[in-house]
């Protein structure tokens, strides 16, 4: 470093600086950063010299790169980030201890830990291969403390014998001692117990759990966002709440006008140029066109299928079922269109785990039918079903339902077939807004039991428990519910 010899005072400062940087730098032998958002851990990391213990818990990183670190470190805690494979930490010479619990990792065949490792800690991650992640285990020549719970391998029955002989020196597996009793019954007269794979039906559940397991949270900026139905409502607000995230927008509707519209708000949120794809979903050919270009350009990470019409007459009204076959087409058969093409693309996703996300707009009468709804009722059963089936042949996606109460939207003055005078009155009832926020937090959170199924109000929760177990009492409460709603007309309520 030059400095001005001429101007004391600049001297002074310069060693100040000094001081600063390289003593305060190399003062740290500990360091935690817990919950920090940290994603990338650089070369600027080498500053801290003397660092002796790490600790990067609850951060958002999804490399790691061991060389950006001193080499004398001791202890490294990597818990709860965003690892999908082991990190590399062979540059580590005096590593003793290494913890990477609950993150993604599913195997750890390229596993190159430092010889110099005695605890580690896998836990609450996907492992399920037990052959081989007890041959890697065995390459750790002074492995002496090991957690391996809260993996799906922990389920095989032979799990916790298998480990302990093929590890000398362990002497604690999932915080419980391994004592002289227990050693002495794992070995066989060549000191190697054989380790026993689980039989197929115990792969295929280990499997299941894994899937179920790698769930994960939504980060919405710089992925491709397609949604339908987005010229109004529902979809027109997860458009702009998608858009102040940074998301690439994809947005699908009949109505062109009405869609630039909502591109240029879009825009003004921050949003990349969002893609207008006019599109009628009804027609397979040309929906299936746009998936596929969507997905041949931008790729799909989040799909939100919310096209949709409605009715509003009693079913005795009709005269032929052409209206029901109408909506089918467009609430059921579009959804299952979209689905379909979008599959290939959804399991190539930039998300953790490539797990693409689908996320269905059903609504409350999508859980228990009500009265002049016959056909949307049937539509929105019908996702359900067709949701239910594909999250068993597809558990490596995420797939979201949810279940809107009434909501202030166009679709009770867009229904179709025989109108009728069965309007409701939209006064007090959820606006758009509040709807997409719910659905952005729901699909955010992943796709686990907890998310996987959202349905809206305290009362549609309670319809949700109580509609198989006490259906007359489902019925009351739909029926009481439909003449609240209805528009009254000179002081009475339109029947």
């Amino acid at each position: 470093m030059r400095t001005d010899e001429s101007n004391p005072g600049k001297k002074k400062n310069a060693r100040v600086q000094d001081l600063t940087h390289d003593f305060v730098f190399g003062f740290f032998k500990s360091l935690r950063l817990v919950d920090k958002g940290i994603g990338v851990v650089d070369e600027a990391s080498k500053k801290f010299r003397n660092l002796k213990e790490l600790s990067l818990t609850g951060n958002l990183i999804h490399e790691f790169d061991a060389q950006n670190l001193t080499q004398d470190l001791q202890v490294l805690h990597l818990n709860a980030n965003k690892l999908l494979t082991c990190p590399d930490v062979s540059s580590l010479t005096s590593l003793l201890h290494l913890g990477i619990g609950f993150n993604s990792i599913d195997s750890i065949l390229n596993f190159t830990p430092s010889k110099t490792l005695m605890s580690l800690d896998l836990s609450g991650n996907d492992l399920c291969d037990l052959v081989e992640t007890a041959n890697v285990l065995e390459s750790i020549p002074n492995l002496q403390i090991l957690a391996l719970l809260r993996n799906p391998l922990y389920f095989i029955e032979s799990y916790r014998k298998s480990i302990v002989a093929k590890l000398p020196k362990l002497t604690v597996l999932d915080d419980i001692n391994v004592s002289v009793n227990e050693r002495s019954s794992t070995a066989t007269p060549s000191d190697q117990s054989p380790i026993v794979s689980p039989s197929p039906i115990v792969s295929e559940i280990l499997n299941f759990l894994l899937n179920i397991r790698r769930t994960s949270v939504f980060d919405a900026r710089g992925k491709t966002v397609v949604i339908t139905g987005a010229s109004s409502g529902i979809g027109e607000a997860l458009a702009y709440q998608y858009a102040s995230l940074g998301a690439k927008l994809v947005l699908c509707a009949r109505r062109e006008k009405q869609l630039a519209d909502v591109a240029v708000k879009c825009r003004d949120l921050g949003a990349e140029e969002p893609v207008c794809e006019v599109v009628d979903v009804t027609n397979e050919a040309e929906w299936k066109a746009v998936v596929q270009r969507t997905g041949n350009t931008l790729g799909i990470d989040l799909i939100i299928l919310n096209a949709g019409v409605s009715m509003g007459e009693f079913a005795n009204q009709f005269t032929d079922v052409a209206t029901f076959d109408a909506i089918m087409k467009i609430n059921y058969l579009a959804f299952v269109s979209g689905i379909v093409h979008s599959l290939p693309f959804l399991k190539k996703s930039r998300n953790p785990n490539n797990r693409g996300k689908v996320v269905g707009i059903s609504s409350i009468l999508g859980i228990a039918g009500g009265p002049t709804r016959t056909g949307y009722c049937a539509s929105k059963f019908a996702m359900k079903g067709f949701m239910d089936a594909i999250r068993i042949e597809e558990p490596g996606l995420d797939f979201v339902m949810i279940y809107p109460g009434a909501v202030k939207t166009e679709i009770n003055d867009t229904r179709i077939g025989n109108v009728g005078h069965l309007d409701l009155d939209a006064r007090g009832l959820m606006t758009a807004r509040e709807a997409a926020e719910i659905i952005v937090d729901t699909v955010r959170r992943g796709g686990s039991a907890a998310a996987r199924d959202e349905v809206f109000s305290l009362q549609g929760k309670l319809l949700w428990f109580i509609k198989d177990w006490f259906p007359l009492t489902r019925d009351l409460i739909f029926n009481l519910q439909f003449r609240k709603m209805m528009k009254k007309e000179g002081g009475k309520k339109k029947e």
